[in-house]
């Protein structure tokens, strides 16, 4: 989505209402049910502290119980690390911080942007990446037959662990001549080796490992780089971001506001 496309969708609080209605991702007054009386609801336009905020109201007379249009949707009523409830930004507000982390901007810049303090930009950032986190725990094995996997080293242990997990039998599996590599194909996967004190393909079978090593490098520097003053305990979150942002180059808002529903909807 362009930023210009954005910035109209989130230039007041009915539109922005209205298109995260369309998303699935608020309430709609089309369905909502009163919590008290069970009546149909409607939206509507409340005034609280000098600022106005779109709510559901009953509609019978003498009940006119009002809920929040975030009321189905945890990810705009999220509980900070301190056990507060964060609500206090609006739903424009939100959505232009989760605009602004699937851009990859720098916490920084996006503090500059929107005036947030630090802790606040810090505590979004950490809830967009529960969106990867959990779509990645959904994530199905990958390869298959005639489909070639690259591993990079590691000790005999770890290795077999996350190819039986990860990859699909009868997948190509290759690897250099580390040994720890030896026994792979008994697991029911072919695998071919590449000796790079030879070849850096090996001329038989062209095997090689050159299109993983030259992912993984880069990518060492880049969480490395955005990790930079945050604790070790939150490597795993920051690489499950870079795999999700993989496999979303197109469109990372649209992608983001689809994995949501399945996530917190």
């Amino acid at each position: 989505m362009l930023a210009k496309d954005f910035y109209s969708i989130i230039s007041s609080d009915e539109s922005t209402t209205n298109f995260l209605i369309s998303k699935n991702l608020v309430a709609n007054n089309e369905n909502a049910e009163c919590i008290k009386c069970g009546s149909a609801m409607n939206l509507y336009l409340r005034k609280e502290r000098g600022k106005e905020r779109r709510v559901l109201r009953c509609k019978r007379k003498g009940c006119q119980t009002t809920q929040t249009l975030r009321k189905d949707n945890a990810f705009w009523t999220y509980i900070d690390k301190n056990g507060r409830l964060n609500s206090g930004l609006s739903l424009s507000q939100q959505l232009e911080l989760v605009f602004y982390w699937t851009q990859g901007l720098s916490n920084k810049t996006i503090m500059s942007l929107t005036g947030r303090s630090s802790n606040t930009v810090c505590d979004w950032m950490n809830l967009c990446r529960d969106i990867p986190l959990k779509m990645f725990e959904k994530r199905n094995k990958f390869g298959g037959p005639d489909v070639i996997i690259q591993v990079e080293k590691r000790d005999k242990q770890t290795l077999y662990d996350i190819i039986k997990r990860e990859v699909i039998l009868g997948s190509i599996i290759h690897s250099d001549g580390w040994p720890a590599y030896n026994g792979i194909a008994q697991y029911g996967f072919t695998h071919n080796t590449v000796n790079h004190s030879e070849n850096f393909v090996d001329p038989l079978t062209q095997a090689h490992t050159q299109r993983i090593e030259s992912l993984w490098r880069p990518l060492r520097l880049k969480v490395v780089k955005n990790m930079c003053g945050t604790s070790p305990d939150l490597l795993p979150r920051y690489l499950m971001e870079t795999w999700w942002r993989g496999i979303n180059k197109s469109d990372l808002f649209n992608a983001f506001l689809r994995d949501m529903v399945e996530v917190f909807v």
